[in-house]
């Protein structure tokens, strides 16, 4: 029996090392968050516009970090159509700092403009009032997506994406009227090999003016080391070519992207 626990316990580290690795790169193109914020806000920042989609529960909508433990109190929203929730409270130590990470989850039942305020609590008793506007609509942002003279759906819906598209052709974006285009970025895979073997996938990143242009990547994710003396190899069918798409929120002002992804079939062997 102990000698099966052994064994159970080194596949299941394996198995979470292969997740750890490959989690994020499965093969599917659903819609992806419809409000991410462009890069993680400062220290002791807390959004005042937010946007979200009607009738869906986003529970980390407002992701913030404070100096030192702090907590949420009073929470307030001032519509029945409107709830907010303190959806995680995390205090740790980084960098030999003491921060908490504070996220908000939001709800609207119906399209609007909504307020809500809360209390930041410091350990000294102290409270920091904060007030966000949240805008909740549901019209998206981009209008057409085409490749290679091609109209895309969007967003993609499809578990299993489709993989027949030219090698080459011009991207294009129309957004909505209302919303600005900021700038496209192409992100594909590039292998890089270690001084002890392990091939890693590391990402390359490139601007692409609208309408031009663009090959898609044949190169496809993989990954080879070893783990408690098991050689693991992860090598996926499919190239994908990421879009990321900023611009200017209608309704918050803010800077947003949306994710969208083409995907390629590559020679497995190579």
């Amino acid at each position: 029996m102990k000698t099966r626990n052994k064994w159970t316990g080194l596949l299941a580290l394996l198995f979470a090392a292969i997740l750890l690795v490959t989690g994020n790169h499965a093969i599917t193109a659903k819609a992806v968050q419809f409000s991410v914020r462009d890069t993680y806000p400062p220290r002791n920042y807390t959004p005042k516009r937010i946007r979200i989609r009607v009738d869906s529960a986003f529970n980390h909508a407002m992701e913030a970090e404070y100096d030192g433990a702090v907590h949420v109190e009073n929470i307030k929203t001032y519509s029945k159509k409107f709830k907010a929730f303190n959806t995680q409270t995390l205090t740790a130590y980084r960098n030999n700092e003491l921060i908490t990470e504070i996220d908000m989850g939001f709800y609207a039942l119906k399209a609007g403009k909504y307020k809500v305020t809360f209390d930041i609590v410091k350990e000294d008793g102290s409270r920091e009032k904060k007030k966000i506007m949240v805008y909740a609509y549901d019209d998206y942002p981009i209008k057409k997506i085409t490749f290679g003279g091609k109209q895309i759906p969007y967003p993609a819906l499809d578990e299993f994406p489709r993989m027949n598209y030219p090698a080459k052709g011009k991207f294009k974006v129309t957004m909505t009227p209302g919303y600005k285009l900021v700038r496209i970025e192409k992100i594909s895979y590039k292998h890089a090999t270690k001084e002890n073997g392990e091939i890693e996938t590391v990402k390359d990143i490139k601007k692409v003016k609208n309408g031009s242009s663009v090959a898609l990547s044949n190169v496809a994710y993989k990954v080879a080391f070893k783990f408690y003396g098991y050689e693991v190899s992860s090598h996926e069918m499919n190239a994908q070519t990421k879009f990321r798409i900023y611009y200017k929120d209608k309704y918050s002002k803010t800077l947003e992207y949306r994710d969208f992804v083409l995907y390629k079939l590559v020679n497995y062997e190579k």
